[in-house]
């Protein structure tokens, strides 16, 4: 299912906005985004990079973005990447290529993290006006042939000195607090693909993960009930990594059960389980390899 500002209005709950809300209210929206992650994979990526906007258009300090923040909209989000090209030179222009930019085709403006001209990562506002209306950037969907995780709508900008607004820089505290709010959405949409995974296998095979699956679950209602009161050091990454990582751990041993031991209709994208299948493949690799440097891992922030 393609993110609508219809979806977001006849769910309310999934513009709940992070800063401030309460403990309950959080909750709602995790298990909510969890609920629809084990339907829909795609649909719940797309969902939580609108809500990581609003965080973030929440937390910044001029007027015209918080206002935004209240109202519905669709909106594309991406974090640096080692091989983008785009920066924002000197005139708040960015020049370059941005990669991997959710929401792209559908977005009516994204918030896009790019190195400015003094080689520093920053949040910025971009908008994105029909390609008829400005010849600034160059919208590229080429890479969308692969089978999973295609309703994010995913694309890259080629940016040709377009209009940027500075929203915060990296190093300012306000971005530990949207990316925690990122990180717990990531490790809620794991959870949530290995449960619509378990749903479709045999329940002798599923018994064997549930135990597992049950584990994290609590953990991450653990780190939710936290939330509000979490501080940016050594031992929060060490917690918050490890959790991601044995959830994204626990997502490739299923799928890698599931290649060796079924067939049918887990490979078959016409039908909701091969679909689902297919996009927790593709989301089993998100943000690098499992067999990344578990010390970089447990050790360094990390951008989600």
């Amino acid at each position: 299912m393609k993110l609508s500002v219809e979806f977001l209005k006849s769910n309310p709950v999934l513009t709940t906005k992070f800063v401030n809300a309460s403990v309950d209210s959080r909750h709602e929206f995790f298990q909510k985004l969890k609920n629809i992650a084990s339907q829909d994979l795609s649909l719940a990526h797309s969902t939580f990079k609108v809500s990581s906007c609003r965080t973030i258009l929440t937390l910044s300090d001029q007027e015209k973005f918080q206002q935004l923040a209240d109202t519905n909209f669709i909106s594309g989000f991406s974090v640096h990447k080692s091989f983008d090209t785009a920066y924002v030179d000197n005139n708040n222009s960015i020049v370059g290529i941005k990669h991997w930019v959710t929401n792209l085709e559908q977005a009516e403006f994204g918030i896009i993290q790019l190195k400015d001209a003094l080689d520093e990562v920053k949040l910025f506002f971009v908008d994105f006006p029909p390609s008829s209306e400005n010849s600034s950037f160059t919208k590229n969907f080429s890479f969308f042939r692969h089978p999973g995780l295609a309703d994010t709508r995913t694309g890259d900008i080629d940016f040709n000195f377009h209009p940027a607004e500075l929203i915060f820089s990296k190093s300012d505290l306000r971005y530990f607090v949207s990316n925690n709010h990122n990180s717990l959405c990531f490790i809620t949409n794991y959870l949530g693909g290995i449960s619509g995974l378990l749903d479709n296998l045999e329940s002798t095979t599923s018994s064997i993960y549930r135990s597992t699956y049950k584990n994290l679950c609590n953990l991450l209602d653990r780190e939710i009930d936290a939330s509000k009161n979490v501080i940016n050091n050594d031992k929060f990454w060490h917690t918050r990594n490890a959790l991601y990582l044995d959830s994204k751990n626990l997502m490739v041993e299923i799928c890698k059960h599931i290649i060796s031991n079924y067939a049918g209709n887990f490979y078959n994208l016409n039908c909701s389980q091969g679909q689902h299948f297919f996009d927790c493949l593709i989301y089993s690799g998100h943000n690098g390899p499992v067999t990344r440097s578990y010390q970089q891992l447990f050790t360094e922030p990390q951008d989600y």
